[in-house]
């Protein structure tokens, strides 16, 4: 009997020692786990922090170069550089003809009350009026020609 209580207790012994090591394990894997979590997560989030900085910097960068187009742009519009420019090029500009004057109108196309076109007329030629603008029903940019009458 001395013999099977020495297995018995030798047993247990491996057997709490072999539980005492798997809750070990189980809390350092976790342990670790959680860690390299942590740290990855930090990494993660420095890198979007850096991401987000140089954004902002070529931001504001695109935003510097965009007022200094806008200005250069309202500078070789205005009437003054325009005057010099067409001079230094040596274009001959002239004033037009009356009948060189087209005037564009605003048109609109009537069906059931609710407007269905609404545009400008580009040209009267010999098959109507050549209407260019934009469909109320589609909201895509169309040309219609209209008969006289119409």
């Amino acid at each position: 009997m001395n013999r099977r209580n020495k297995k018995a207790r030798t047993k247990k012994r491996l057997g709490s020692k072999l539980k005492f090591f798997l809750k070990t394990l189980v809390f350092t894997v976790t342990g670790v786990s959680l860690a390299l979590f942590y740290v990855w997560q930090y990494v993660q989030m420095s890198q979007t922090g850096f991401g987000i900085k140089s954004r902002e910097k070529e931001l504001i960068g695109l935003q510097k170069e965009n007022q200094g187009l806008e200005l250069r742009l309202s500078r070789l519009l205005m009437p003054p550089n325009i005057r010099s420019r067409i001079v230094k090029l040596n274009i001959n500009l002239q004033e037009p003809e009356r009948w060189q004057i087209v005037r564009v109108e605003e048109q609109s196309i009537l069906f059931d009350g609710n407007i269905m076109f609404s545009g400008e007329i580009a040209e009267e030629g010999i098959f109507g009026k050549t209407l260019i603008g934009v469909s109320a029903v589609s909201g895509s940019p169309e040309t219609i020609v209209m008969e006289d009458g119409q």
